[in-house]
């Protein structure tokens, strides 16, 4: 003990902590440097930013824990004395590495439902709830490394939670995959807030995406509430991804009108859908002889996915179809069936 006063030791840890001290703020200060003159700090992005802060916030406690290590080992000779004081450096090495990685996981989901609060803001509670789970999960872990290196016997503990965690997790199977899929949904995105999709025979409009459930606006007016895993099981339409709508229009024409006014036909319908907006022409063909008519099949492209337009124009087609053939006497077919008598003697 008598060794402690020593001015040379003294002396020697003096020199120790000043010389590492001035080393490691040396590297933390042209680390940071090389970060601000790099062209990603002129992107603003907030990576960088949190690097930065995150160098700052824990430069210290870095330093202090590394000198108390060396100390320790350089200058601890009592075996005892060494013991507790490493048990002790093994507590604070665990807890700030609880800290720095719940500062990661934190940053990490907190930029992402910054990001879907403007995007897709009904997933912002399944984020949340998903940052407090990821917390609970690395103070868990960190507790389990912590009573590792302390010694104790963490097999049987862990055995516990595992058996524990299987029967929880039978019992709330059905919220775990909901839960899990609504991550899918997130991170995938077959859909968002807002889009116009169809699942299976129900079509409506997504309003809400949460953890367990998405809610659905029928075009019918009712509420649909839908579990994730059924919605990513399913074949979805989206159709808000849609740049334009295509239409197969097929006319159908007397069996007594001429190869003339078929040909006819053709050219007043193409020149009607050219003359309509917000109209792409395909094609104009002579189809097929059906059971009583003449099949003139026309497609065109409407460009835009609004339904409403869509039918406006589609409409508005049908209309100058009708004027131009009842101008030029070319008869659109209705189902008709002739009946033949035979007479015998």
């Amino acid at each position: 003990m008598n060794d402690w006063i020593i001015p040379e030791r003294i002396i020697n840890i003096g020199l120790l902590l000043g010389g590492s001290l001035i080393t490691l703020y040396l590297i933390r200060r042209l680390f940071l440097f090389a970060l601000k003159r790099s062209h990603l700090f002129e992107r603003n992005d907030p990576f960088l930013h949190f690097a930065i802060l995150f160098i700052k916030r824990f430069f210290w406690p870095i330093y202090l824990l590394a000198s108390f290590y060396l100390g320790i080992n350089l200058f601890i000779e009592i075996p005892s004395v060494k013991v507790v004081l490493m048990k002790g450096f093994m507590l604070l090495v665990t807890l700030l590495g609880i800290f720095m990685a719940q500062s990661l996981v934190t940053f990490t989901l907190e930029t992402l439902i910054e990001k879907q609060k403007h995007n897709n803001p009904s997933v912002v509670n399944t984020l949340q709830f998903s940052k407090i789970l990821a917390n609970i999960f690395v103070w868990a872990l960190g507790i389990l490394m912590l009573l590792g290196n302390m010694g104790y016997n963490v097999t049987s503990l862990i055995t516990g939670l595992g058996i524990g965690g299987i029967a929880i997790a039978l019992a709330v199977q059905n919220i775990l995959g909901d839960m899990i899929n609504s991550f899918s949904i997130i991170f995938d995105k077959p859909f968002k807030l807002g889009d116009s999709i169809t699942v299976g025979a129900e079509s409506g409009s997504v309003e809400h995406i949460g953890i367990k459930t998405t809610r659905i606006r029928s075009i019918h007016g009712e509420l649909l509430v839908i579990p994730n895993t059924d919605l990513v099981k399913s074949r979805i339409q989206n159709f808000q991804e849609m740049s334009r709508r295509r239409v197969v229009l097929q006319l159908g024409l007397v069996y007594s009108t001429t190869s003339k006014n078929l040909l006819l036909a053709k050219e007043l319908v193409k020149k009607t859908i050219e003359a309509t907006p917000d109209i792409t022409l395909d094609r104009v063909h002579i189809e097929s002889f059906s059971d009583y008519r003449i099949i003139l099949e026309t497609v065109f492209y409407v460009e835009t996915p609004d339904y409403n337009v869509f039918m406006d124009r589609k409409e508005q087609i049908l209309l100058a179809i009708k004027e131009v053939f009842s101008v030029n006497n070319i008869g659109l077919a209705l189902p008709t069936q002739t009946v033949v008598n035979q007479l015998t003697t």
